[in-house]
């Protein structure tokens, strides 16, 4: 009798449920020894098991789901958003900054001296850039010969070197009368 009783409890445990992945028992080890990651929430994505993400619409990554280290990542979903929603409304540091994955480009159109200063915004590799506005400059000049008739280069304000022969002299500068300076001159009236 005690045989039997052997042989039955021994057949019970060869077909619990506890012993197979995923068990009633709550277990998370399958047959194999390999975590059971399938199915779990983010918060309890550990213990052998990596969580995987995605980028949306939305900024940012979102969880999608839980796998064992040794199993590759199931790619993510194709959007249907245009890419670079992220980037917009961010400032020009914060662009520049910006994840690389996000393909964030900080844009800036020239001002009245052709320096790329006047940052227009942050676009996302499909947004395309936007066009320059107009603006509205003083005559600018580097040179008496760059105004007009009766009118004169005035340099504006101090110098930072005064011996130039042109503006490749000034690194980056206007070489006006000698004299290195950070912007153009102004064309002013000789007053005649």
């Amino acid at each position: 009798m005690r045989l039997a009783w052997l042989l039955l409890l021994g057949l019970a445990a060869c077909n619990s449920d506890a012993l197979h992945e995923g068990g009633s028992d709550g277990g998370d080890v399958a047959d194999l020894g390999q975590p059971v990651c399938d199915g779990k929430t983010e918060a309890e994505c550990t213990g052998g098991c990596v969580a995987d993400y995605c980028q949306f619409c939305g900024c940012g990554q979102s969880f999608v789901g839980c796998r064992a280290t040794t199993d590759a990542p199931k790619p993510c979903p194709a959007l249907s958003c245009p890419a670079g929603i992220c980037c917009w409304g961010l400032n020009e540091t914060q662009c520049k900054a910006s994840d690389a994955t996000l393909g964030c480009t900080a844009v800036s159109c020239p001002d009245c001296d052709g320096k790329l200063t006047l940052y227009q915004g942050c676009f996302g590799p499909a947004m395309g850039a936007p066009a320059c506005p107009a603006l509205i400059c003083p005559a600018r000049c580097t040179h008496n010969a760059d105004c007009r008739p009766n009118e004169f280069c005035q340099p504006p304000g101090s110098t930072w070197s005064e011996s130039c022969l042109s503006d490749g002299d000034c690194g980056g500068g206007w070489c006006i009368d000698n004299g290195c300076y950070s912007t153009r001159g102004t064309c002013e009236s000789l007053g005649v």
